[in-house]
């Protein structure tokens, strides 16, 4: 539920700029997202594709911080590729645990959302101060 409610926080404050491709990447992750806690694969597939075109949107919109966007991407793709590779393979690349691989993916994508949403916070908060300080210097 958290991470459906970020989502659509950081959606809406990209909306606009993020065009067609950010509305399908949105869409993708809110229902990959919210059909993937019963642990399905395709579901959490289409939640690693929808993060990845989202993060592809806000990264071409430049309302987030590009190396936050840069890193929801890298997240939502290693997991995804971990989780295929787990599923239908079921060996290691390059040496290293499929899980480990899917674990570095999972806190690469962690660390981007919290990043975007402490953005996102911090975005509010400067948006809240103007207003006062511009009718400050009216009223002087």
């Amino acid at each position: 539920l958290g991470l459906v409610g970020l989502l659509v926080g950081l959606y809406v404050h990209v909306s606009e700029e993020a065009g067609l491709l950010g509305l399908v990447g949105f869409l993708v992750a809110f229902f990959g997202t919210a059909l993937g806690t019963q642990g399905d694969l395709w579901a959490l597939l289409l939640a690693d594709l929808g993060f990845a075109l989202f993060g592809v949107a806000s990264l071409r919109s430049g309302v987030y911080p590009r190396r936050a966007s840069i890193l929801l991407i890298i997240g939502a793709v290693l997991s995804g590729v971990a989780a295929c590779v787990h599923e239908f393979i079921g060996v290691g690349m390059l040496g290293v645990s499929v899980e480990v691989i899917g674990d570095i993916g999972d806190i690469i994508f962690s660390a981007s959302l919290v990043w975007l949403g402490l953005s996102l916070f911090r975005r509010r908060a400067e948006e809240v101060q103007r207003p006062h300080i511009s009718q400050a210097s009216e009223s002087i």
